[in-house]
C-alpha cells in the first residue's frame, strides 16, 4: 500500500500537484509500518487513527453477514 501511495505523490509531485490527504493517509501507512503491522490489513489504519484521536476502537460483538446468503 505504501509503495502504491508513494507512487501516486511522485506523480503528482512532478505534475506540480497537491495531494495532501494522500500525503496524511501515507504517513499512518508509514506509522503502521514503523510500529511492526507492515504485514497487518488495511484496518490497522483505522486503529491507528483512532490512537492518534485519543480514543481506543472495540468491537461490539455484533454478528455481520457476509452478504452472500
Amino acid at each position: 500500500m505504501r509503495k502504491d501511495l508513494d507512487l501516486g505523490l511522485k506523480a503528482a509531485k512532478e505534475r506540480e500537484v497537491a495531494l495532501p490527504g494522500t500525503q496524511v493517509v501515507r504517513d499512518i501507512v508509514q506509522a503502521c509500518i514503523d510500529d511492526g503491522q507492515a504485514e497487518a490489513d488495511y484496518t490497522r489504519i483505522l486503529d491507528k487513527l483512532a490512537q492518534y484521536s485519543g480514543m481506543q476502537l472495540k468491537s461490539e460483538a455484533a454478528p455481520v453477514s457476509d452478504g452472500l446468503a
